[in-house]
C-alpha cells in the first residue's frame, strides 16, 4: 500500500513539473528558446558521452518503447503527417548525401534486411511475400497501363520520359543546377569587379577568389566524372550522357547485332542481352544520339564496331608472346624514359623513326603459326642500359615465352578469328619454345651498356622529376608490375635490314644519347634497365593507306575475333580512321592506349598519310611543274658539295637553287603534318602575326603539371577515386602513380588538357592576372615524356613599351604599377605568414591535432575512411606531396589560413629551383658553368623601378625559388614560372625564346643536309626500276616524299604527345582564329586583274585613235 502512494506522488510530481515547464515554455521568447534547446541538446549529448554500455541500452529502450507508444495511439491524420515527414527527410538526406554515405546506407540497409529475414517467422515471412507479390502486380500493372497509353498518347509519351529521367538523376540534376545558379552569379561578381578594374594596381583579391572558386568547380567530380556508353562502350564525360528506360527508345532494333556476327559473339553475351530488362532505367547514350529519331549512331555493335572482350587465353602475354602469334609484324625502336627510380616500367615511352608494317613471309605464314623461336632473336632486339645486368627472372616478365600459353592462345584464336582459321598450329615450332623463360636466342644476342644511366641533359626536362619527393621519402618498388608503354619503328623505305645491322645501329644511337653518372646513384638492377627493341619484316610492305585488317593481323590481342576493323567498307555508316582511333582509344577496358606499340603505329600511319596527300597536293599545283624539272635533274653530287660548304663555313647556307627549291617543297610537305617540325614553324607565324595585330606581349607563363601526383590524371586512368574528397588509404603510392600513369597516355594527356583548358578559360580569361585582350600558348612535350605549357598574354591596355617607360615617370603610376607587379609576380614567401593562430580553430575550440592532413590540412580538405582509422590516416597523410592535394577552395571554412599554408608547402616542394644536367647542357666554356636559367638570382630586399632605364627590380628574399603567383600555382600544383616583360627588348627576347623553342628541331644543319643525300641516294637506285611512264612532277613528287619521310623518322616522340594528338586536343592554345593567306593565289589574281585593267586601257585607247583618224 506504501509503494502504491509513493508511486502516485512521484506520478503527480512529474505532472506537476510537466505543467510548470509548459507554462514556462508559453511565455518564452525565441532566442530564450534556442539558448534551452541548446542547453538540452548539450546535456544530453554530455550524458550520453559519459553514459555506461547499460545505460545506453536502457535509454535506446525506453525510446524505442516511448516511440511505439505514441505510434499506438496518434490518430489516423497524425499518422499521415509523421509519415509524410519521414519521406520528406528521407529524400532530403538522399539528395545531398555523398556517393560514400549512399554506399554505406545502402550496404546498412541490406544488413538489416537480411538480419530481420534471418529472424522472421514463417508468418511473418509469408506476409512479406504475399506483399511482395501484390507489389510486383502493381507495378506491372502500372507499366502496363503505361506502355498503353505510350501507343495511344505520343504527348504523354513525352511527359512520361521526363518523369523517368527526372526519378533517375534528381540528385545529379540539383547539383547541377545549384552549380549552374553559382556560376552565373561568379561570373555576373566577376565581370563587375572586372569592369570596376583600372590597370595598373592590385587586383582585387574577391575577383581572384572567384576565379579559384570558378576553376574548382570546373574541376570537381560533378564535371569530370565519367560513365560508360552501353551502346558503344567507351568511356566519356557523365555530363554529355542521359539515362533511358529500354522502352522509351522507338526503335530498339537498330541496338542489335549485324547477322555476321550472330555467330560470333559469345552465348554468354547473348544471354546477358537478353536478359537485360526491358524497363530498366540504366540505359544510356550520348546526347548527339537521336534514336527517337530512327537515326543510326556510327559506333554502334550494329555498325560492325563491335570488338569483343579479351579472352583469358589472350590475356597478360608479353611482347614476344605477342610477336609469335600476329600475322603482321612491324620493326620497332623503343626508347625508355628514365626516372629517379631507373625502372622501365614508371618511363613513359617515346618513339623514333617510321612505321611501316609488313607482312611475315608469306611461306611462313601460309604454312604454320607461331614463328620458329629461332627466328625471335631476328624478331626481338633487346638492348639493355644500366649499372647491372639483369637476369632471366627479370627479363622473363618483358620478353619471356609460355609454350602452353601460346599453344592455347592460337587454339582459341583458329576458334574465333576468321583470319586464323587456316592457318595450321606448327606443332614442331611449340615443342621448340621454353615452359617458362626467355628464349635463348633472345638471351644470346642481349646487348649490354654497363655503367650507363639516364644522365642525359636533353631530357632532363625543366624540373626535377616528381618522383623526387618519393625518393626522399625512402619509397621503393614493391609491386611486379611491369607496364611496358612502348612502341614500334621500321626503316622508312622498307629496304632489307640484317640483325647485325640492326644492332650496331641502335647500340650507336643509344651510346650517343647517354652520358654515365657516378654509380653510387645507380638503383639495384631489377630498376636500372632500359630497353630498345626491334621487330623485322618481309621484304613487302602492307599498304596501310586501305587495308582494313592490317591492325586485326597485328594486335589479336586487341582485335581477339577479328571484328571491328578501322575503314571497313562494309560498315552500313562510314567511320573516319580518326573517329574509329578515338573510339578505339576511348574504350572502356582501355586496352589500346595500354598497349606497347599501337598508339605510334596508329600515329605514324596518320602522319605519312598525310605526308602522302600533302605530296600529291603539292604535285598538282601549276607552280610545282617548274620545280619539278630543276627536281629532276638534282644528284646526290651536288649534296655532297653543300655537305663539304657546309663543314667550311662558320654559318649554315645553301648556294644551290635547286637544293634549296628541294628543302622548300619538303618544308610544303610536311607543312600540316600533325606534330611535324614543319607544322611547328606555322605557330611561329602565328604568334607573329597576334603580335601584329595586338602588340608585345606583357607576360610569360610556363607551366609544369606533375601529372604523377595528379588525382585527376588517376581517376581518368581508371583508379577510383572521388575528386572531392581525399582519403588517403585508397591513394596508390608515389611508385605505383608512376607507373599507372606509365601506362595510361591517353588519361595523362585528357588530365593535361582538363588542367590547363580550365585554367585558362576560369582564371586567366577571367582576370586572375588582370583583364586580358589575348594570349597564345604552345604545349611541348619535355624529357620525361609528359607535356608542359608556355604561354604568351597582352594585358587589356594600350601603352607601348616605350609608352610604358615614360609613364613610369608619373609617381602614380610607377607605385601601381609596382602593386600590380608584386601582386601577380611572387618569388618569395614573405607575403605567406603562416605561423600565426588558425582562426578556425579559436573559434570552434578545436585543436591543430585534430585535423587530419598534410601537417594539421583542415578537415575540409581531407577524409579519412573510418575512426579505427584515424591514427593511420594521419601517418599516410604526412607522407602524401602537396601536389596530390585538393585545391582550397574560397568558399570552404578558413581559407585563407588554408590556402597560404597550401601555398608555402607546394613552392617548398616543387617550385624552388634545383641544379640539374639540363641547366649546363648548352655551356661550352671552361671552369665553373653558368646555370642558364641564372640560379641563383640576386636578394632584393625592396621592390624598385630605375626612373632613367627603366628596369624593374621585384622584391626577392629567396636565392633559389621560381617565379610564381599564389592563385595559378595553387591551381596547377606543381611547377610554373611566371615574368612580366617590361621593357620592349624584353619582349622580343621571351618572343624569339618560344618561337625558336616551338619550330626547333632535333637535327642538326649538317644532319639534315646528310639525311637528304641518303634520300636521294636511295632515291637514285630505285628510279632504275621506276616505272618509265612516270613524268617529272610524279618522279619529284615521291623524291620529295622520300626526303620528308627520311626526316620524319629521326623525330622523338612521346607516348603522351602522341595521344593527345590522336584524341584531337590542341598542341596550341589561343584566344584568337587565324586564316592563311595563299599569296601565290593571291598575286595570281592580282596579275589576271591588272592584265585585264591593261588591255581595258588599250582597247580605251585603240578606240580613241580610231575615232580620231575617221
Amino acid at each position: 500500500m506504501s509503494f502504491s502512494l509513493i508511486e502516485e506522488s512521484l506520478s503527480n510530481l512529474e505532472t506537476n513539473d510537466a505543467r510548470r515547464k509548459r507554462q514556462e515554455r508559453s511565455i518564452e521568447n525565441e532566442q530564450q528558446r534556442e539558448e534551452r534547446l541548446t542547453a538540452d541538446r548539450l546535456r544530453k549529448r554530455n550524458a550520453r558521452e559519459n553514459e555506461s554500455e547499460d545505460q545506453r541500452q536502457l535509454r535506446l529502450a525506453a525510446d524505442r518503447l516511448s516511440k511505439r507508444i505514441a505510434k499506438e495511439n496518434e490518430s489516423e491524420d497524425q499518422q499521415q503527417i509523421r509519415l509524410a515527414a519521414n519521406r520528406l527527410s528521407q529524400r532530403n538526406a538522399r539528395e545531398n548525401e555523398s556517393e560514400d554515405q549512399q554506399k554505406l546506407r545502402l550496404a546498412s540497409d541490406r544488413l538489416l534486411k537480411s538480419t530481420a529475414r534471418e529472424n522472421e517467422s514463417e508468418n511473418q515471412r509469408r506476409l512479406r511475400l504475399s506483399d511482395q507479390q501484390k507489389r510486383s502486380a502493381r507495378k506491372k500493372l502500372c507499366r502496363s497501363q503505361q506502355r498503353g497509353r505510350l501507343r495511344t498518347n505520343g504527348q504523354h509519351q513525352s511527359d512520361v520520359i521526363r518523369s523517368v529521367d527526372q526519378q533517375g538523376s534528381r540528385r545529379k540534376s540539383t547539383e547541377v543546377i545549384n552549380l549552374q545558379r553559382q556560376q552565373q552569379l561568379l561570373e555576373k561578381e566577376q565581370q563587375g569587379l572586372l569592369n570596376q578594374y583600372v590597370w595598373p594596381m592590385a587586383i582585387p583579391t574577391q575577383l581572384k577568389n572567384h576565379c579559384l572558386q570558378d576553376f574548382s568547380n570546373h574541376m570537381s567530380m560533378l564535371v569530370l566524372r565519367q560513365s560508360t556508353c552501353i551502346v558503344c562502350n567507351i568511356r566519356a564525360f557523365a555530363n554529355t550522357m542521359k539515362v533511358h528506360a529500354l522502352q522509351d527508345i522507338l526503335n530498339v532494333d537498330k541496338l542489335s547485332s549485324p547477322t555476321d556476327l550472330m555467330n560470333i559473339i559469345s552465348k554468354a553475351q547473348q544471354v546477358a542481352q537478353e536478359e537485360i530488362d526491358e524497363h530498366s532505367n540504366t540505359f544510356s547514350l550520348s546526347n548527339t544520339v537521336f534514336y527517337k529519331k530512327g537515326y543510326n549512331i556510327a559506333e554502334k555493335t550494329a555498325n560492325k564496331m563491335w570488338i569483343g572482350d579479351v579472352p583469358l587465353e589472350l590475356q597478360q602475354l608479353t611482347i614476344a608472346e605477342e610477336k609469335l602469334i600476329s600475322l603482321y609484324r612491324h620493326s620497332s625502336c623503343v626508347i625508355k624514359l628514365q626516372s629517379p627510380f631507373h625502372h622501365h616500367s614508371t618511363a613513359q615511352a617515346a618513339l623514333k623513326g617510321n612505321v611501316i608494317t609488313f607482312m611475315h613471309n608469306m611461306p611462313n605464314i601460309v604454312t604454320s603459326l607461331p614463328l620458329d623461336v629461332e627466328d625471335l632473336s631476328d624478331t626481338l632486339k633487346i638492348v639493355f642500359i644500366g649499372a647491372h645486368s639483369p637476369d632471366r627472372v627479370q627479363l622473363r616478365r618483358i620478353c619471356g615465352v609460355r609454350r602452353q600459353k601460346i599453344r592455347n592462345a592460337l587454339i582459341w584464336l583458329k576458334k574465333h578469328n576468321y583470319m586464323y582459321r587456316m592457318i595450321p598450329i606448327n606443332e614442331v615450332n611449340i615443342a621448340k619454345l621454353p615452359e617458362d623463360d626467355v628464349p635463348e636466342s633472345i638471351w644470346t644476342t642481349l646487348e649490354r651498356i654497363e655503367n650507363a644511366n639516364d644522365g642525359n641533359a636533353e631530357r632532363a626536362g625543366f624540373t626535377v622529376d616528381p618522383l623526387t619527393h618519393a625518393t626522399a621519402q625512402g619509397e621503393s618498388n614493391v609491386t611486379n608490375i611491369c607496364p611496358m608503354s612502348t612502341s614500334a619503328v621500321l626503316d622508312v623505305n622498307g629496304t632489307t635490314i640484317s640483325s647485325e645491322d640492326i644492332g650496331v645501329h641502335l647500340l650507336h644511337k643509344v651510346s650517343n644519347n647517354l652520358s654515365n653518372l657516378p654509380s653510387d646513384s645507380l638503383e639495384k638492377s631489377a630498376e636500372d634497365e632500359d630497353n630498345v627493341y626491334m621487330i623485322p619484316r618481309s621484304q613487302m610492305p602492307i599498304n596501310d593507306c586501305f587495308n582494313p585488317e592490317l591492325l586485326l593481323g597485328s594486335y589479336p590481342t586487341l582485335f581477339p575475333y577479328g571484328c571491328g576493323a578501322p575503314q571497313d567498307s562494309s560498315r552500313p555508316v562510314s567511320v573516319s580512321l580518326e573517329q574509329h582511333i578515338r573510339y578505339l582509344l576511348a574504350y572502356d577496358d582501355q586496352r589500346f592506349e595500354k598497349n606497347h606499340s599501337f598508339l605510334f603505329v596508329l600515329f605514324n600511319i596518320m602522319q605519312r598519310r598525310q605526308a602522302c596527300w600533302n605530296a600529291t597536293l603539292m604535285a598538282s599545283r601549276p607552280y610545282f611543274q617548274d620545280a619539278a624539272s630543276d627536281l629532276q635533274t638534282l644528284t646526290s653530287k651536288e649534296i655532297e658539295a653543300a655537305l663539304i660548304t657546309i663543314n667550311k663555313k662558320t654559318f649554315c647556307s645553301v648556294d644551290n637553287p635547286r637544293i634549296n627549291m628541294l628543302m622548300r617543297q619538303i618544308k610544303t610537305v610536311g607543312g600540316n603534318v600533325m606534330d611535324s617540325a614543319y607544322s611547328r614553324a606555322a605557330l611561329r607565324n602565328q604568334i607573329h602575326g597576334l603580335i601584329f595585330n595586338q602588340g608585345l606581349p606583357s607576360i610569360f607563363i610556363t607551366i609544369n603539371p606533375a601529372d604523377i601526383h595528379s588525382r585527376v590524371a588517376l581517376y581518368f586512368a581508371d583508379v577510383n577515386l572521388d575528386l572531392d574528397t581525399i582519403i588517403p588509404e585508397i591513394i596508390p603510392s608515389t611508385y605505383e602513380r608512376a607507373q599507372i600513369i606509365a601506362w595510361h597516355p591517353v588519361a595523362t594527356a585528357r588530365f593535361f588538357n582538363v588542367l590547363i583548358s580550365s585554367i585558362l578559360k576560369c582564371m586567366v580569361e577571367k582576370g586572375v592576372l588582370g583583364p586580358m585582350k589575348a594570349y597564345f600558348g604552345t604545349v611541348e612535350n619535355q624529357g620525361r615524356g609528359s607535356l608542359h605549357l608556355h604561354i604568351l598574354m597582352w594585358l587589356d591596355h594600350d601603352l607601348t613599351p616605350s609608352q610604358l617607360k615614360e609613364s613610369v615617370q608619373n609617381e602614380e603610376f610607377r607605385k601601381g604599377l609596382l602593386n600590380y607587379l608584386e601582386d601577380i609576380v611572387k618569388q618569395d614567401l614573405s607575403n605567406f605568414d603562416i605561423s600565426g593562430t588558425n582562426v578556425h580553430e579559436q573559434q570552434t575550440g578545436a585543436s591543430s591535432n585534430d585535423h587530419h592532413s598534410t601537417d594539421q590540412m583542415s578537415n575540409d580538405m581531407l577524409l579519412t575512411a573510418s575512426n579505427k582509422n584515424l591514427a593511420q590516416s594521419e601517418i599516410n597523410t604526412t607522407k602524401l606531396t602537396p601536389s596530390i592535394m585538393p585545391t582550397p577552395i574560397p568558399s570552404m571554412l578558413n581559407f585563407l589560413f588554408t590556402f597560404e599554408k597550401d601555398i608555402v608547402e607546394l613552392v617548398n616542394t616543387c617550385n624552388i629551383h634545383i641544379h640539374t644536367a639540363t641547366c649546363y647542357k648548352y655551356w661550352k666554356k671552361h671552369g665553373n658553368p653558368i646555370c642558364r636559367m641564372r640560379m641563383p638570382r640576386r636578394i632584393e630586399n625592396v621592390s624598385s623601378i630605375n626612373i632613367k632605364s627603366g628596369k624593374i627590380k621585384l622584391k626577392r628574399l629567396h636565392e633559389t625559388i621560381n617565379n610564381f603567383n599564389e592563385y595559378i600555382i595553387s591551381a596547377c600544383r606543381s611547377n610554373m614560372d611566371i615574368k612580366y616583360m617590361f621593357s620592349g627588348s624584353d619582349a622580343k627576347a621571351l618572343v624569339y625564346y618560344i618561337t625558336d623553342y616551338v619550330t626547333k628541331s632535333s637535327l642538326s644543319f649538317h644532319d639534315t643536309f646528310s639525311l637528304v643525300l641518303k634520300a636521294v641516294q636511295s632515291f637514285e637506285k630505285q628510279k632504275l626500276n621506276m616505272d618509265a611512264t612516270a613524268n617529272a612532277e610524279e618522279k619529284s613528287r615521291r623524291l620529295v616524299l622520300r626526303c620528308y619521310n627520311t626526316f620524319a623518322s629521326q623525330q622523338e616522340l612521346s607516348g603522351v604527345q602522341v595521344a593527345s594528338y590522336l584524341m584531337g586536343w590542341p598542341d596550341h592554345h589561343t584566344t584568337h582564329e587565324f586564316v592563311n593567306l595563299f599569296l601565290i593565289g593571291i598575286e595570281n589574281y592580282l596579275q589576271t586583274m591588272l592584265l585585264e585593267a591593261q588591255l581595258k586601257r588599250q582597247r580605251q585607247e585603240t578606240g580613241n585613235i580610231y575615232h580620231f583618224m575617221r
